[in-house]
């Protein structure tokens, strides 16, 4: 049988979100690189005019195109991983906070009541 409890440690969560960002910037740099056309990765091979040739260049460059598709959208994906982390961190930092508060309330009462009872001689 299923739980509908789900267990999410924080300490994981941070950690997870830090890596993201090395992440991020591995795959702009990626992407940096890929982008800047021939310069890096080279013009799309001049193979003559032949249909042979003219299908091989046209693949190259849907295959550039393609990775950069890919590259954009992996840098997409990490953003928003990275936006939902830090989402997930902070209502965690808040729920926690609430927690403390209503702990310190209530251990504010049982300590009033101790010290009542004390001075009824209870």
């Amino acid at each position: 049988m299923a739980s509908s409890r789900l267990f999410l440690d924080p300490l994981a969560l941070r950690a997870f979100h830090h890596t993201l960002q090395a992440r991020i910037d591995e795959a702009l740099a990626a992407l940096a690189m890929a982008d800047s056309g021939p310069r890096l990765l080279g013009p799309d091979p001049a193979l003559g005019e032949f249909d042979d040739a003219t299908r091989t260049s046209l693949r190259h460059h849907q295959l550039r195109q393609d990775y950069l598709t890919r590259l954009r959208r992996l840098v997409a994906a990490l953003q928003a991983a990275r936006s939902v982390t830090e989402s997930m961190i902070q209502k965690f930092a808040a729920a926690e906070a609430i927690n403390v508060a209503q702990m310190r309330r209530l251990l504010h009462r049982v300590e009033e009541e101790l010290e009542q009872g004390v001075a009824d001689g209870r």
